[in-house]
């Protein structure tokens, strides 16, 4: 979150939230994408749902074996997923294209050699997140692209990636360690396509996600938006904001709180704020198109669709279930 294009008000900006799996959370919904026909959801038993916008029927559940999705783009003509492999003693990430119409693959699975956290499309490519990596990959083959160049460091623990203005964004937070507590500091990156890496200002370091749109860059630390964010979008005039408000321990050790969606109009920064739900909650996940906001709640499995003038709720669905 993150479209993952970012440029484009349909196109999700997905979220780094979880400690060391990138955008990998808990729960049947991985990652969630809309364009203006379908949302799409990738959900644990390792299916990509194709969910008509009208009908709130899932039209499709097709495998996305063998990795569990990750993260979502749309752009380039295609619903793009990335993800880990997870079959015994495999340790390759996976890319697949799917179709926007039918959620079916378009081509076969691309191998990489990174464990994927992130993606998004725009500025002529397909970028690919790792740990301390950036892939330009090549939409037409779904290859590294093999003219300029393909690969960027861009620091340690890499954690989400958005596209702008010909420019790529990715934001990083160091560790204690491979696997220890985030110590910081964490920083915004900026990439060109041409090979500059830039270093950016510090922003918070949880949560740790990045969205383009509206002219700008967004994070947790942009004036106006919640320092709670999970997750972020751009679309209908409109930052969107979700996380959870007041989250304490609940039944069995799982987190409970109030799922929030927040609406910051960049012009006057005035705000529009739908508590959601008051339940067992993940990471939410959030997604802009078709004219309205979508709302994936982890642990449910459900997403919600919301008025984008007055955060009403107008429908929900079971992504896991016909």
């Amino acid at each position: 979150m993150t479209l993952r294009t970012l440029i484009s008000p349909l196109v999700i900006a997905v979220l780094v939230a979880a400690p060391a799996a990138g955008k990998e959370s808990p729960g049947p919904i991985g990652a969630v994408a809309a364009t203006d026909d379908a949302v799409f959801a990738s959900v644990a038993s390792l299916k990509l749902a194709r969910i008509d916008t009208e009908t709130l029927v899932v039209t499709h559940r097709l495998s996305t074996r063998p990795a569990y999705v990750r993260d979502l783009a749309v752009g380039a003509g295609g619903i793009w997923g990335i993800g880990p492999c997870v079959r015994p003693r495999c340790r390759y990430g996976v890319l697949m294209q799917f179709h926007p119409a039918t959620g079916r693959r378009t081509r076969g699975l691309t191998r990489l050699g990174i464990n994927p956290r992130a993606i998004a499309v725009g500025a002529g490519a397909v970028w690919v997140l790792g740990a301390r990596q950036l892939l330009r990959i090549d939409p037409t083959t779904a290859r590294l692209a093999v003219r300029g160049p393909r690969v960027f460091r861009v620091g340690r623990n890499a954690q989400d990636v958005a596209v702008g203005r010909g420019v790529v964004w990715v934001t990083t937070a160091r560790r204690r360690g491979q696997a220890g507590p985030i110590v910081g500091p964490c920083r915004l990156v900026s990439v060109t396509p041409s090979g500059r890496v830039t270093q950016w200002g510090r922003i918070p370091c949880v949560p740790r996600t990045a969205a383009f749109g509206l002219g700008r860059v967004w994070t947790n630390r942009t004036a106006g938006v919640p320092r709670t964010t999970s997750d972020l979008a751009v679309g209908i005039g409109r930052v969107w904001s979700i996380g959870v408000r007041n989250p304490h321990p609940g039944e069995f050790g799982a987190l409970s709180g109030t799922v929030r969606l927040t609406g910051i109009n960049p012009d006057n920064e005035t705000h529009l704020e739908t508590d959601i739900a008051t339940a067992q909650v993940g990471v939410p996940r959030i997604a802009v198109g078709a004219g309205a906001v979508w709302v994936a709640n982890a642990p449910s499995g459900t997403i919600t669709r919301l008025d984008p003038a007055t955060g009403a709720i107008t429908g929900s669905v079971d992504a896991d279930r016909r």
